[in-house]
């Protein structure tokens, strides 16, 4: 396996870290069997009611895609309510639907 990861300035940072945490948990070839990563959370805290969102997180399940640049959170926000995920340059990546 052959890993490389670079800071601002180009300097090797981790390697041996991330390689570490791979093999432990099975290797890379049982890592790349893997499409997605589901966590079911029960979070709480004071941020979200600061916001005027109490509760708004505190049971959801998170999804991430593992090959593409895509996580959802579900549920999220109010029923009902419409999410549009955007690139960079203010394009509609994804519409909730």
């Amino acid at each position: 396996m052959q890993m490389k990861s670079t800071d601002k300035a180009g300097k090797a940072v981790a390697p041996e870290l991330a390689k570490l945490a791979i093999e432990a948990h099975g290797g890379l070839e049982r890592w790349n069997r893997f499409t997605t990563l589901s966590a079911h959370l029960i979070q709480g805290g004071v941020f979200w009611a600061v916001k005027g969102k109490a509760g708004v997180l505190d049971d959801v399940t998170v999804t991430v895609d593992l090959r593409n640049e895509k996580v959802s959170h579900w549920p999220f926000g109010s029923p009902g309510s419409k999410i549009s995920l955007r690139a960079p340059a203010g394009r509609v990546r994804e519409r909730d639907r």
